[in-house]
């Protein structure tokens, strides 16, 4: 019974002594510092009110913009955000293919005025010669036809782009007045 109660002693001092090195752990490790406070004195004033939603913003006007003329768009002449007034200019169109048709009609043009030029003159050559009967009648109204063909085709000429026409001088686009990019 001896050597029992020696092994139980044993054991509860073994025991005893596991629990203080628990405590001892425990009492070991690093303890937090205390969190900093900052302390300021109450002032009334008037705060700026700021509002965190879940929304979507709407524009009240939606505009599509549908150019008469296809090309590159080469400059933009407003911001977003900005209003608009009638007959603000929105973009530049790429003028470079639209100046080379216009100097393709003027040359057109100039050179049916000159076609209808000599067609008058050799029409009044060959009405002097029709009045001597040195001409025949067939001659004469070929002249006559080709004549009324350059007047015609002057009139196509300025009809389709000539310098009169006005059909190209800068690409604006008026709008009412309205405001641009997201409210």
């Amino acid at each position: 019974m001896k050597t029992h109660s020696l092994l139980f002693v044993v054991g509860l001092l073994a025991v005893a002594s596991g629990c203080k090195r628990a405590d001892a752990r425990i009492q070991a490790q690093p303890q937090r510092p205390p969190a900093p406070v900052s302390i300021a004195t109450a002032i009334q004033q008037d705060v700026p009110v700021y509002l965190d939603q879940i929304g979507k913003n709407v524009a009240p006007e939606v505009v599509t913009i549908q150019p008469q003329v296809s090309g590159r768009i080469t400059a933009l002449h407003f911001k977003d955000g900005a209003t608009l007034k009638r007959g603000d200019a929105l973009f530049t169109i790429d003028p470079r293919p639209y100046r080379a048709q216009l100097d393709s009609a003027e040359a057109s043009l100039s050179r049916n005025l000159a076609e209808l030029e000599l067609a008058r003159l050799e029409f009044v050559r060959v009405q002097t010669l029709l009045q001597t009967d040195s001409i025949s009648q067939q001659d004469h109204d070929a002249r006559r036809s080709a004549v009324a063909v350059s007047e015609a085709q002057v009139r196509l000429s300025r009809s389709t782009g000539g310098p009169d026409s006005g059909w190209w001088t800068s690409a604006t686009w008026s709008v009412p007045a309205l405001r641009t990019g997201s409210w």
